[in-house]
């Protein structure tokens, strides 16, 4: 009966010990987050360690952590992170306060970990980016791609702004909940803008995406190759004749030149161990023996370096 008295008496005691005050988490920090900046960036991207061709949805995240306490953070930084979405992989944990900082870091229950480079000092700012790859893309009928973007958080932040930058070459786009902005960029990639207010545990982000692309070309891949349509365009026979008379002019131009420089050496004579040598005749041996360093070359019976030494002996 004692014993039984005493585990009632404990039993509150205990519950109300491992209880967490409302909207934190085991990796709650004391920081605040007014407002968190992310970039939603489908089929930008391939991690080297994917395989060619395989689409990924590049996810960034900025912002600023304030020390609002009364006294100097020292703490582990925790942020949570969707580490259980298919082919996740992080990229980087960097500090931004000056220039980029990659941070050690590890994952702890879906919680990216890290540890500032010095303390925060109270009201002072700590700037932070967060990079990873997702790959939750679905293929539906003719070409249309589809995923949603979640974002959860242990705490509430009270702005949470989002820029999703529509891949190169894709076309009917949709996206869920309305976008608020809609402008472009350098190499006319167009970015949908959003705006989520209070966004918490209890009310996390959630951003569908819809777009037509019928290849799997990263965009900055994409815009870095050769425009291949261009080459199997017609070409328009003025513009042949053009190229045809830009090369003459160039010829003649060249032949001048050349015969102005011979007619000025006017086959000077050099003397070369007490003999007198033309200067047609050294030029000669001089292409002669340039030729039989080439032909060395290609045979494989010197190198390139060599080759270029030698060269620079003639």
């Amino acid at each position: 009966m004692c014993l039984l008295t005493t585990l009632l008496i404990l039993y509150p005691m205990s519950t109300t010990a491992f209880q967490l005050p409302e909207g934190k988490s085991p990796y709650h920090n004391a920081l605040s987050l007014d407002e968190l900046f992310v970039q939603v960036l489908p089929e930008f991207e391939t991690p080297k360690t994917w395989d060619s061709g395989m689409p990924s949805v590049l996810i960034s995240y900025y912002g600023e952590f304030v020390n609002r306490t009364d006294t100097v953070y020292e703490d582990y930084i925790y942020m949570p992170i969707p580490t259980n979405q298919p082919l996740f992989q992080l990229s980087m944990v960097c500090e931004t306060d000056r220039g980029i900082v990659y941070k050690p870091n590890e994952i702890v229950d879906q919680h990216l970990k890290w540890k500032p480079s010095a303390p925060i000092g109270i009201n002072e700012k700590y700037s932070f980016m967060i990079e990873y790859f997702y790959n939750p893309i679905e293929f539906r009928e003719n070409g249309l791609k589809d995923f949603t973007f979640q974002f959860h958080t242990d705490k509430t932040i009270p702005i949470v702004y989002i820029d999703v930058h529509m891949p190169n070459s894709s076309t009917n786009h949709h996206l869920h909940p309305e976008y608020i902005r809609h402008f472009t960029i350098n190499q006319n990639v167009e970015v949908y803008s959003f705006i989520f207010n209070d966004t918490s545990k209890t009310k996390p982000v959630n951003l569908n995406v819809q777009y037509q692309k019928h290849n799997n070309l990263p965009t900055n891949v994409s815009n870095d190759r050769f425009d291949y349509e261009f080459w199997k365009m017609p070409i328009h026979p003025d513009f042949i004749g053009l190229i045809i008379f830009t090369l003459i002019l160039i010829i003649i131009g060249y032949s001048v030149i050349t015969i102005s420089s011979s007619n000025k050496h006017n086959r000077h004579m050099i003397v070369d161990d007490g003999k007198e040598i033309e200067f047609d005749q050294l030029l000669d041996e001089q292409q002669s023996r340039r030729r039989e360093l080439r032909s060395l070359l290609l045979q494989g019976k010197i190198n390139e370096e060599t080759y270029r030494s030698l060269l620079e002996e003639e």
